[in-house]
């Protein structure tokens, strides 16, 4: 699965985030707290899953209030499909997802948009076997197939936070 596109308006300190990830690999780069983690967190809400961060629902919102609102296109192995997510302020905010235009329940999404995540602390431990294979592999990986200083983009997109 990879994502080919995706916007952010309202969730947490993204305001008006949008870009296309480049096929191969992307970087997101910034000083603390600017919003690298949250950016990550807002693709991660379309698992259904409950945050990595053991962030709560209602924290999702601003602290100035608004509508947060996530959409994403990605492709699958059989087709390119669009996700979306909603959660309106008020006493008891509510997610709502659609995939293809058509209402999900949280736990319907797992089984269709597929991510994994990993911590830092994960990968670079020393002495276990599992993050020594992973660096391995990532390293061979890397190597092997990234694209040529020609063919990377040669501008940066910004991504708007608050």
């Amino acid at each position: 699965m990879k994502l080919t596109q995706f916007q952010a308006d309202c969730f947490k300190n993204l305001r008006h985030v949008s870009f296309q990830p480049h096929s191969s690999y992307n970087l997101i780069l910034g000083e603390n707290a600017q919003g690298k983690t949250n950016l990550l967190e807002s693709i991660w809400c379309f698992t259904g899953c409950r945050s990595f961060r053991g962030t709560r629902e209602r924290d999702y919102l601003p602290f100035d209030g608004g509508v947060l609102q996530v959409e994403a296109g990605f492709q699958d192995s059989r087709r390119e499909q669009t996700m979306k997510m909603c959660m309106g302020g008020g006493a008891t905010p509510e997610k709502k997802f659609w995939c293809n235009d058509i209402l999900r329940k949280g736990s319907e999404l797992f089984s269709i948009f597929h991510c994994v995540i990993f911590t830092p602390e994960i990968l670079w431990y020393k002495g276990t076997q599992v993050s020594d294979n992973f660096r391995t592999y990532a390293l061979r990986w890397t190597a092997i197939s990234a694209p040529s200083r020609a063919s990377c983009p040669s501008h940066t997109d910004s991504i708007g936070v608050t």
